[in-house]
Order: C-alpha cells, then sequence, then structure tokens
C-alpha cells in the first residue's frame, strides 16, 4: 500500500483534496445568490438625504431547468442614506443581495450635486475594488433617478444600456464622454477641468433641435468679456486673413423598487407619451467639481470642430444666395474631418493654433421655391458665397467656445499640458509674469487654420 502510494503521490493528493473540498463546494451557495448585477447607478440629492437608483438584474440560480439565469427583468431600485455608502448598505437590505458593480457601466449625478464639490459624491466609487474605471460619468438635466427608470423601461430597439447613448461621440461630437478615471485625473490636473455630456429624459415623439450650423489662416482674437459678432458682413476668399472680436427635483420615496412593467401600465393608463433618453447635444463644463457653464449648439459644434477624435458632424448656412439657390437654408454633412494642433511662443506670449481639413458634402437644402438647377446633386457647391458662410458659421462656432472657456479659466482645450510638456521653460517663464495663473487662458492667442473641400 505504501509503495502504490509513493509511485502515485500525485494521484492521492489530489483525489485527497478533492474528497475534502466535494462537501463544502455542494453546500456553497451560487454566487448570483448573493451578488446582483448593477448596470447603471444614479445618485440624487433629497430632503432624507442621498438616494441611490440603482438599475440591476437580479439572477436566480434556482430557475426551473436548473442552473443560473435571470427572469429578463430589469429593476430599478432606490434607497436614501447619509451618504452614499449608506444609501448603498440599504439597497442591499431592499434586494436581499449585494449590488455588484463590475458591469456598471454609467454613473449619472443630478445636476445639482455640482453646486458643492461633485468629488464628495464619487469618493465610494474611487475607493470600492467593485467598479471598473470604464464606467462613463452623465449630468443629468434633472433627477437620476428619472434616467435610470427611464433606461429600466425601454425596450425593443430602444433597449439599450446608459452608456450606449454616448458611442457615436468617437465620430459625431453629440457631447464628451469621460470616465471616472478620466475624471479625476483632469479635476487633479493644473487645469482643474473636465467636460460631462448632459442628458434629459423626454417624450418619444419628439425630435432633438437642429445642429446649426483654398486654407484661410485666421487669428481667433477672442475677448471673454465681449459677444461673439455671428456675421461680419464681409466676404472672405480662400488665403485671406479675418480677426474675429469676440465681442427643482422630484423627491422620491425611501428604499423603492420599480418595474418597467409598472412604469409602461401608469404611462398609458393617462394617455402620456412613452419616456425615452435623451442626448440632445448639451455638455457641461466642470472645475474643481462645480459646473461653471453649459455648452450647446454653436458651441458643441466648435467643440466638434477642435476634437482630435470626432471625425463626422454637420455645418448649417443659413438665407444664401446663389444662382441655384434663393434664400435657402443648406446643410453640409462633414464626410471627413482633419484636426491637429501645435502651439509656440512670440515674443515671450503662447500662441496655440489649431488646423482643420474638412471635407464636406451637401446633405440638405430647403427653400420656398425651386428651380432645375438647385435639383443638381453632381456639383460641388463648396465655393463662393456657400464657401465664405462656411468659414464664417465654423468660426463663429469655434470662437463662442474659446470665449466661454476664457470667461470661465476652463481650460477644455488642454492648453497648459500641451505648453509644459513641450515648451516648458517658456511656459514656466510666462507663467511667473502673471498676477493670477490661473488666468492663463485669456493670455493666449488662438489661430485658426481652416480648408474647406467639397465632396460631390
Amino acid at each position: 500500500m505504501l509503495k502504490f502510494i509513493k509511485r502515485h503521490r500525485l494521484v492521492v493528493t489530489f483525489l485527497c483534496v478533492a474528497i475534502l473540498l466535494t462537501p463544502f463546494s455542494i453546500s456553497k451557495p451560487a454566487e448570483s445568490d448573493r451578488m446582483a448585477v448593477v448596470t447603471s447607478v444614479g445618485i440624487d440629492k433629497t430632503e432624507q438625504g442621498i438616494e441611490v437608483s440603482v438599475n440591476t438584474i437580479v439572477p436566480n440560480s434556482g430557475q426551473a431547468g436548473g442552473g443560473g439565469g435571470t427572469d429578463g427583468t430589469v429593476k430599478t431600485v432606490s434607497a436614501t442614506g447619509t451618504n452614499v455608502s449608506t444609501a448603498f448598505a440599504n439597497i442591499t437590505l431592499v434586494l436581499g443581495k449585494f449590488p455588484g458593480l463590475a458591469h456598471c457601466d454609467s454613473i449619472i449625478l443630478n445636476k445639482n450635486l455640482f453646486e458643492e464639490n461633485v468629488l464628495e459624491y464619487l469618493d465610494f466609487f474611487i475607493r470600492t475594488n467593485n467598479l471598473t474605471s470604464n464606467a462613463a460619468i452623465m449630468v443629468a438635466q434633472n433627477t437620476a433617478k428619472e434616467v435610470v427608470e427611464t433606461a429600466a423601461s425601454q425596450k425593443g430597439l430602444r433597449a439599450v444600456s446608459v452608456s450606449e447613448i454616448l458611442l457615436l461621440n468617437t465620430e459625431y461630437a453629440l457631447s464628451k464622454a469621460s470616465n471616472i478615471d478620466e475624471f479625476y485625473l483632469n479635476t487633479f490636473s493644473p487645469s482643474k477641468t473636465s467636460m460631462l455630456p448632459l442628458i434629459t429624459v423626454g417624450d418619444s415623439g419628439k425630435s432633438n433641435p437642429d445642429v446649426d450650423g483654398g486654407v484661410a489662416q485666421t487669428a481667433l482674437n477672442t475677448n471673454a468679456d465681449k459677444s461673439v459678432q455671428s456675421d461680419s458682413g464681409s466676404s472672405q476668399s480662400s488665403g485671406s486673413s479675418k480677426s474675429l472680436k469676440s465681442g427643482a427635483n422630484n423627491s422620491a420615496k425611501n428604499n423603492s423598487t420599480s418595474t418597467p412593467q409598472k412604469a409602461e401600465e401608469s404611462g398609458s393608463g393617462n394617455g402620456s407619451p412613452e419616456k425615452i433618453i435623451k442626448n440632445e447635444g448639451k455638455g457641461v463644463i466642470v472645475k474643481n467639481g462645480k459646473i461653471v457653464a453649459t455648452i450647446i449648439g454653436d458651441e458643441m459644434n466648435g467643440l466638434n470642430l477642435l476634437s482630435l477624435d470626432t471625425k463626422r458632424g454637420h455645418i448649417q448656412i443659413k438665407n444664401v444666395n446663389t444662382p441655384e439657390f434663393s434664400n435657402a437654408n443648406l446643410t453640409f454633412e462633414i464626410f471627413n474631418k482633419k484636426t491637429s494642433y501645435s502651439g509656440k511662443f512670440v515674443n515671450g506670449k503662447p500662441v496655440f493654433d489649431f488646423d482643420i481639413d474638412l471635407v464636406l458634402k451637401l446633405e440638405e437644402a430647403t427653400q420656398k421655391t425651386s428651380n432645375i438647377k438647385a435639383l443638381t446633386t453632381t456639383k460641388n457647391y463648396v465655393e463662393g458665397v456657400v464657401k465664405t458662410k462656411l468659414y464664417q458659421t465654423a468660426e463663429n462656432s469655434i470662437s463662442k467656445l474659446i470665449n466661454t472657456a476664457k470667461a470661465n479659466n476652463a481650460d477644455v482645450f488642454e492648453i497648459y499640458d500641451y505648453f509644459n510638456k513641450f515648451h516648458n521653460s517658456e511656459w514656466k517663464q510666462f507663467l511667473n509674469t502673471l498676477e493670477n495663473k490661473d488666468d492663463y487662458l485669456n493670455y493666449v492667442t488662438f489661430t485658426l487654420s481652416l480648408k474647406l473641400q467639397g465632396k460631390i
């Protein structure tokens, strides 16, 4: 016997371990019986404290047929506590399971949380090892709970996770995505500035608002204290240079659970339209943990043009009069875009240049009276008056964004990082000349090199 054990000691050891552990494995409850899968988290501040709402898929390992699985229903669970941690503890009591954040793809924050330093409400997520760093941070125009409940109620083609409404940002700047790690890095960077998407909940029948919309070297001499003059009235041709002078929350019941079916029944009873989550091209600039400005319309279009990541978008020009069009509104699709930037010092002052190359295609033309020339689709319309208006519209959008950034000392362009990295000594000398080093953005001169091409 001893000879057999010595000869097959590895096999004997394995059998002994298996015999000892098998009873524990059989009696141990399944992981799905003690953990609930959380896909989205919403945080609101109420009179009772901090309300946390989560969308969760509660697995059930005891389903008929054996094995684990889900009941196919996304449930919204809410609980209130003195802080985020105690609110999650109360959610555990409601669910009877621990909320697992490993699959959480979005954290929605009520806009009123930014009246104070919002980092106070994100501290729990940074310290927990239960959350991945890919969770997107978003701001809710109204309540975060409303966004979370609406996401749970969507079915069919609209049954998407909250974070999926931001997927187009890599090509189309409806807003600027930021995960929790990026947000913290930006908040503690020298600029202390970041941008977050602003999302809303609306009726499914409503439509999103319209997107308004040779090489030209333009000096963007912006002034934070003056508004941008949108139309100068002067014409511009390729190669010319022009200076642009810029002139209540809904309270919720504590510790509650709702399901999509209940939401739909209540909606159908009063005949109200079905609610959907909307990304209407809005964003907020956050500095030192507080919202300092809201970006929408022309400013978001400017962000689209300056972004290194976005490749698509639209530019709209109005009141166009040419041989083909009479007082028409033209919408051009940005078929392709290349953006780069560079910086230098001129007489001890920083100059930052954006170089943008756009390929545009006429997507839609609307006017009261039409003629056969306006129906021509095999023509490059990016020329003459149209090209001039496109230049003016693009420059105006960028100037508005720069003015907003300067007015709030919000470095959304990461100017500090660029000059500190590539022109370190000159940048330090420049900062030492300022009375307030945080005001550096107002002393930066922005220039724009814009090239427009048409596509048939």
